[in-house]
């Protein structure tokens, strides 16, 4: 049985709870957004891979991240997955 342990891990609450961010730039395209927004940047359509919500971040001259901790017990395995996707002058 898998147990999420990240407090919105997916952003499923349609915002960033649990989860700190450095955006060093103050971009105006970072945040979580819906599937139903239609967001593009340099051409490209973005959307989830699973549930409804995705995070965006950066702009396309400066970066940021977004992180969380956990809790973990010595001994257990845990599987940390997430998608990526970079799009640079249009083409991702």
């Amino acid at each position: 049985p898998s147990t999420e342990i990240l407090i919105n891990g997916g952003f499923e609450m349609g915002n960033l709870t649990g989860w700190g961010i450095c955006d060093l730039f103050n971009a105006s395209t970072n945040g979580v957004k819906s599937n139903s927004s239609n967001f593009s940047f340099l051409g490209f359509q973005y959307g989830s891979r699973t549930g409804s919500f995705y995070y965006v971040g950066g702009t396309s001259n400066s970066s940021d991240y977004i992180s969380q901790t956990f809790s973990t017990i010595v001994g257990n395995l845990y599987l940390v997955t997430f998608a990526g996707l970079s799009a640079v002058n249009g083409s991702a």
